[in-house]
């Protein structure tokens, strides 16, 4: 299966108010039930990058030029990501995929990168975040494994927002350029300087235009997509957990990609396939060690309560 930078609901409502996105919807929707083996690894923070050259074929056509700055760019963010993340297998990295392609994917094999349209949508290398979200599918995959529909799905795609959050903070702090919270996923694609794809601290408010649309993501359990579309609300209700991160974050006060990170990781790895949001949210709390009341109270301000912690 393929994880989509650009969720469903996003990529439909493209389709209907723009011609050029309907075939593009028909190829991504015809592929979302399909996962390719782990591609090859590489040494720490390198990873190959090929160039498709506007091909959708894949296997891709062959290595990209050391000056190409597509894959100038995913080179660094795989060093940037190694040294958050600290790890170093990464895949294979695929950058100008398609013609007017606007997504990102992982498809358990690739890192793959459209173009953009050129009039909603940029490069989709621009983002780390975009890139850091795109690799976190791989780690998630390989560890906890959350099944990919309803919540557990939701939370396969909240962990890759946390990680795609984190990885690009730390860079932004590292390199001068650190304003304090920036919740934002993703608005390096966007054009017009002021939608994202989505808000992690404001569900629902990444975007409100007519070529987008209006953001449908939610942030609190009262507001809970129950939908058989998007695996279950994947991206949906994944608002959710990503609100309760940002209360986290926000409320101890600490960088992004040090306590509440820490936390969220350790949670992971204390989840299973199937895990839920309650369930999730006990890993939290048990990992936040003096800061479980903070963790709880963050969860709690989404409608998810921890017994014996703040509910």
């Amino acid at each position: 299966m393929r994880n989509h930078i650009l969720p469903p609901h996003l990529t439909t409502h493209l389709a209907k108010t723009n011609p050029k996105f309907r075939a593009q919807l028909h190829r991504d929707m015809g592929i979302r039930h399909v996962r390719a083996s782990l591609g090859t690894k590489s040494e720490s923070g390198e990873i190959a990058v090929y160039d498709n050259d506007s091909s959708m074929s894949l296997p891709p056509k062959g290595k990209a030029p050391q000056n190409l700055p597509q894959a100038r760019r995913i080179r660094k963010w795989a060093q940037v990501t190694s040294e958050v993340m600290e790890v170093g297998d990464f895949p294979d990295g695929v950058v100008r995929y398609g013609v007017d392609y606007v997504n990102a994917f992982y498809d358990g094999q690739y890192l793959v990168f459209g173009m953009g349209d050129g009039e909603i949508f940029g490069d989709f290398t621009l983002g780390l975040d975009v890139f850091a979200h795109e690799f976190g599918h791989k780690l998630i995959d390989h560890g906890p494994g959350l099944e990919y529909f309803g919540q557990s799905g939701a939370l396969n795609e909240h962990l890759a927002d946390v990680i795609g959050v984190c990885v690009r903070e730390n860079e932004a702090h590292q390199s001068g350029a650190d304003n304090g919270y920036n919740w934002r996923i993703g608005a390096e694609l966007f054009l017009d300087g002021k939608s994202a794809l989505r808000d992690m601290k404001e569900p629902g408010t990444a975007y409100d235009n007519l070529a987008l649309g209006k953001d449908p993501q939610v942030g609190h359990m009262d507001d809970y997509a129950e939908t058989f579309m998007d695996n279950g609300g994947v991206h949906i209700n994944s608002g959710i957990p990503n609100r309760a991160f940002a209360l986290f974050a926000e409320a101890l006060q600490k960088p992004t990609w040090e306590v509440p990170l820490r936390t969220w990781m350790r949670a992971a790895n204390k989840s299973n396939p199937q895990t839920g949001f309650d369930e999730f949210a006990n890993h939290t709390v048990e990992t936040a060690g003096k800061y479980e009341a903070e963790a709880a109270k963050a969860w709690a301000e989404c409608g998810i309560y921890v017994e014996g912690n703040g509910s």
